[in-house]
């Protein structure tokens, strides 16, 4: 992970997890899936991994610290709400799997029972956070109005389409 602290004039890179012993562990050389910051840049990134899980930095990258791990899926997308940087979306496999204590506690919010189905998107509506979407391996659309507490399908595909990422963004919709 490259970080700017001076609107891309130059670039650090920032991998440090901790030393143990006469070891020192980073996240260099991991698969980045996906990146995600507050509205307002403060020094919280937070980076899915993959396999290697879900990775917090509140110091602008000097440090980093697993906030969320999966033994049997990988963590592909992370959305942090716009409205409250302690409350963070992440994909895990077919689940969803959301914080309201900046990674401090976990808890799966939606569970996909389509075998061959997984997750590929998350995105929150950035004027009504309660306003969650879900981007299917089949390009198929769920949608919460209520903050994940229920789920309703918002789009199906016509044969042959299929969306891969959705980002609800300045009052309209973009779907690729």
């Amino acid at each position: 992970v490259f970080v700017s602290l001076d609107r891309g004039a130059t670039w650090q890179q920032r991998a440090f997890v901790r030393q143990e012993k006469k070891k020192t562990i980073t996240i260099a050389g991991a698969s980045v899936f996906d990146i995600d910051g507050p509205v307002k840049p403060n020094g919280v990134i937070y980076v899915a991994l993959g396999d290697d899980g879900l990775y917090k930095t509140s110091n602008h990258g000097e440090s980093w610290e697993r906030v969320l791990s999966s033994s049997t899926d990988s963590i592909r997308q992370v959305a942090i709400s716009p409205k409250n940087e302690s409350t963070v979306y992440a994909v895990v496999g077919s689940r969803l799997a959301r914080t309201v204590n900046a990674g401090a506690k976990w808890d799966v919010l939606y569970i996909e029972n389509r075998p061959t189905i997984t997750m590929t998107d998350v995105s929150i509506d950035p004027f009504d956070p309660r306003r969650i979407y879900l981007v299917f391996s089949d390009g198929s659309i769920n949608q919460s109005v209520d903050g994940g507490i229920s789920w309703s399908r918002f789009y199906e595909p016509e044969t042959g389409g299929k969306v891969t990422q959705f980002q609800a963004h300045l009052q309209q919709f973009q779907a690729t």
